[in-house]
């Protein structure tokens, strides 16, 4: 019997960056929008309004390793990559033996890795890390991977 208003802006989105969130301000953005949808709150305001203020001293990122066309026939660094300290998680889309087939969409998307560091330097130093261990190759052995984010942007 109630009308209420939604911001699509606060949602879920597919990459997972409210765990970025959460892991930084200790509020899980997905549990207060299962909350809203089955008891119709997402919480107590002051336990909400820490992702206001919960990036004053962390820094986060997703990284997303993007391929060109093919088949994949081998991925190689992606385990010790996601035990770098600043790594939180990932999520892999792709694994070996699979083709991918369409230009411009998400089925370029390998897998993407999600930071949070309390020092920018940190995370950078990280991602560097990370696109030097990373290889993504097809069945003949080329690489696969798209160009690496230029952190010297960052």
């Amino acid at each position: 019997g109630k009308f209420r208003f939604f911001d699509p802006s606060y949602r879920l989105g597919g990459a997972q960056q409210w765990r970025i969130e959460a892991y930084a301000t200790g509020v899980d953005k997905s549990r207060c929008m299962t909350d809203f949808a089955l008891l119709g709150s997402m919480g107590d305001t002051s336990e909400i309004s820490k992702i206001e203020n919960g990036f004053n001293d962390k820094f986060g990122a997703m990284v997303f390793f993007l391929i060109k066309l093919g088949k994949i026939g081998k991925i190689s660094g992606l385990n010790e990559a996601v035990k770098l300290s600043s790594v939180i998680g990932y999520c892999q889309s792709h694994y070996e033996g699979e083709t991918v087939s369409q230009w411009g969409t998400t089925d370029q998307v390998a897998f993407w890795i999600h930071l949070v560091s309390d020092s920018k330097e940190k995370i950078i130093s990280d991602i560097k890390i990370m696109q030097n261990l990373i290889c993504i190759n097809d069945e003949d052995g080329n690489n696969m991977l798209l160009p690496n984010l230029d952190t010297d942007l960052l």
